[in-house]
């Protein structure tokens, strides 16, 4: 899907992600609020293990979300009113924590 609007984009609009939501705010909303309040009281290391293992899922998401928007963004034609020929991308810059 997210291919297609990348496609059905081009020349009109620059495609981006939105947020997908936090790990702990994932973590909640799976557990209910008032229940992580208590694992987290309760078995501190367990949701800690459990954020770490949503954190990376996250990151692995959003980079396959960042190379199909970016394999897709090819300079567009001389003269249109977006780019010029010749241009430069940019370099991706990550920060992991």
């Amino acid at each position: 899907m997210l291919r297609f609007q990348v496609e059905d984009a081009r020349g009109k609009a620059i495609p981006s992600v939105g947020a997908l939501g936090g790990c702990g705010d994932t973590l909640a909303y799976l557990r209910s609020t008032g229940k992580l309040l208590f694992d987290v009281l309760d078995h501190p290391d367990y949701v800690r293990e459990f954020e770490l293992y949503l954190m990376k899922m996250w990151t692995e998401v959003y980079d396959k979300f960042y190379d199909i928007i970016h394999e897709g963004r090819k300079a567009p034609p001389a003269g249109t009113r977006y780019g010029r020929q010749g241009s430069s991308t940019q370099r991706r810059t990550t920060s992991r924590i």
